[in-house]
Parts: structure tokens; C-alpha cells; sequence
């Protein structure tokens, strides 16, 4: 996978970016094209070729680093945005019969 260009497809509920290449990716938006690198059991992005259009630099000094914040590189629109649909994949998943949008 050296060298090769992953698109993130979308995000699960651990903050994890799933890849076109089956890849788990930290730090990583959906829509986004970029170069990563082995990092344990997961990827680490290296260079950002196509960053999302609510890409931001995140806050903290210690971002990336200590693993508790995993969206802040996302505004804040986009991070409840992600987050609800995490809850309704994972509702849905369930055994409810019916997941309703919350306003």
C-alpha cells in the first residue's frame, strides 16, 4: 500500500475512517483522498490530497497524539452531523424497528 491514494468512505462509531482499500484510518474525514501510513493496527494519514470542505486545524496541541478527541479536525456542524449518524447506524443495527430524526 506504499505510496497508494485511499478515499475514505466513511466513518464508524470508534472515529475510525473505513478506506477503499479496507483500511482502518484515524484522523481522516469521509470524501477525503489521501496518502497514510502503518501506525499499528490502523493507518495514519501522511499527506492530504483532497481534504473535505469542513477540514479545520484542531485546537489542542496534543491532538493526534492522545487519542481523545478524534473530530476535532471537523467543524463542529460536520462532528454532530457524524456523530448522529453513528447513532442511527447503530440503532438501526439494533433490534428497534424504527429510528426517527431528532431536530
Amino acid at each position: 500500500m506504499p505510496g497508494s491514494v485511499l478515499t475514505v468512505l466513511s466513518l464508524d462509531a470508534d472515529g475510525f475512517a473505513h478506506t477503499d482499500h479496507s483500511n482502518r484510518l484515524r484522523l481522516a474525514l469521509p470524501g477525503e483522498r489521501l496518502r497514510a501510513f502503518a501506525a499499528g493496527d490502523f493507518f495514519l494519514p501522511k499527506e492530504i490530497i483532497a481534504a473535505h470542505p469542513q477540514r479545520l486545524a484542531a485546537p489542542c496541541p496534543h491532538y493526534g497524539r492522545c487519542g481523545g478527541c478524534d473530530l476535532q479536525h471537523a467543524a463542529y456542524a460536520l462532528q454532530l452531523a457524524l456523530k448522529g449518524q453513528s447513532l442511527h447506524d447503530l440503532l438501526a443495527a439494533s433490534r428497534e424497528s424504527a429510528v426517527r430524526a431528532v431536530a
